[in-house]
């Protein structure tokens, strides 16, 4: 699936690292918007992410989560744990053109975000929906 996603555009952005309880990024996130992003546990899509603001902005609540984040929380010890387990932990990432159907607008990293999740059904968003169930 990397193949397929990086086929389509997505780039690598760089890799989770761990520094005791921190998480960094090795390359910090371009500060554009809307942006559909991914991580890859040793090449194996585990999470499709979005943001419609800035994605510097979205990968520091990973990084530094709120106590009420709780996605985030969950998403950082996943992270933690890969990192911990000697696995490699990178982020891809795609930001989409605004577009328009019919004269009205349409959010492409929604679409692509849901359409992703939908069809590789990446394990670290299926926890949160089981959670949810």
């Amino acid at each position: 699936m990397r193949a397929k996603l990086e086929a389509a555009g997505f780039k690598i952005l760089g890799e989770w690292q761990a520094d005791g309880e921190h998480i960094e990024l090795t390359v910090p996130p371009p500060k554009g918007c809307g942006s559909v992003y991914s991580f890859l546990v040793d090449g194996e899509v585990v999470y499709i992410g979005k943001t419609e603001k800035c994605l510097r902005t979205r990968m520091s609540h990973y990084r530094k989560p709120g106590p009420t984040q709780s996605t985030n929380i969950r998403i950082k010890a996943l992270i933690r744990e890969a990192l911990a387990n000697g696995s490699r932990v990178e982020m891809l990432s795609i930001s989409p053109e605004p577009t328009v159907w019919n004269e009205l607008p349409v959010s492409v990293v929604c679409g692509l975000e849901a359409g992703l999740i939908d069809l590789i059904h990446p394990k670290w968003n299926q926890l949160m929906n089981r959670k949810a169930a």
